[in-house]
């Protein structure tokens, strides 16, 4: 294995404008699973090639899927698929420890709130031939809580995560960059509606945060506050993968579109931690008792 092979393309800072390009990782292709789940279930996930996994529930027949897959640091792997029509899963490989979280996440439940995803997740352990299966598990921590970092997802848009609690997230438009002056009239607009946006709600949503080993964190939250207030906006799932020891993420988007369909795409950022004070840090939520 090369070096360092999971390393992130990122773009200097004299590039013009444009996004993070999120790379996909092949090189799980050819490689099977099996996961056993602590919700009592036995999965396998076979990398069939560079495009199609094999997912199959105990012994029945197996879903083919289409995938995405991104390396989160030497160890760790995170792919995601669709399941079927509406439910997205999001696997996350852990070599070093044998270990799986398995993420599900469903879209177009609710008639009333048709953009509003749901998830679930799962722990467990990959089995391998002639060892015992792991007793420790990947967890939910509090260890993030209180931190903020300020992610560049591309050469104009940082947007400050506040992982307000062990339950929470906000975000913070107080670390954007401005805009270079050679900036086209529609990046500038574009910039501008984005602040104007952000900054008419007040970003909090119920978080989760998963230990994946040191430095490396899963986070995801769904916009169920935002889709509450306007059931026309938000209601997706954010999942990333964080190494806090480089500050790079890999994750993934989910949304569901008109049709009711899962979509989903794959995302990184870069980021550095903020010591600096914001108002959000400890203002009163307007979502909680």
């Amino acid at each position: 294995m090369s070096e360092k092979t999971w390393d992130l393309p990122m773009i200097p800072d004299d590039t013009p404008l444009q996004r993070n390009v999120a790379v996909r990782n092949y090189e799980l292709a050819g490689r099977t699973f099996s996961l056993v789940l602590d919700s009592g279930e036995r999965r396998t996930l076979t990398v069939e090639d560079r495009d199609h996994v094999l997912w199959a529930l105990d012994n029945d027949p197996p879903v083919r899927a289409e995938y995405l897959c991104m390396r989160a640091d030497e160890w760790v792997w995170m792919l995601t698929f669709n399941e079927s029509f509406s439910v997205n899963v999001v696997v996350v490989i852990d070599t070093k420890n044998d270990l799986t979280t398995v993420l599900w996440t469903a879209g177009g439940l609710h008639p009333a709130r048709p953009k509003l995803a749901t998830h679930t997740f799962v722990f467990g352990a990959i089995e391998r031939e002639g060892r015992p299966l792991p007793m420790k598990r990947h967890h939910f921590t509090a260890d993030l809580a209180g931190k903020k970092i300020a992610w560049e997802y591309s050469t104009t848009v940082t947007i400050t995560h506040i992982y307000h609690d062990a339950n929470t997230i906000r975000s913070s438009l107080n670390e954007m960059r401005p805009l270079p002056d050679w900036a086209t009239p529609e990046q500038v607009r574009e910039a501008e509606n984005r602040a104007e946006r952000w900054g008419s709600i007040f970003f909090e949503e119920p978080c989760s945060y998963v230990k994946l080993g040191d430095h490396l964190y899963l986070m995801t939250f769904i916009e169920t506050n935002r889709n509450r207030v306007d059931p026309n906006e938000g209601g997706g799932d954010l999942l990333a993968i964080i190494d806090t020891q480089t500050v790079h993420d890999v994750g993934r988007t989910f949304g569901v579109g008109p049709d009711g369909r899962a979509n989903f795409g794959l995302l990184t950022a870069k980021g550095r931690f903020v010591d600096s004070d914001d108002p959000l840090n400890d203002a009163p939520s307007p979502y909680y008792i």
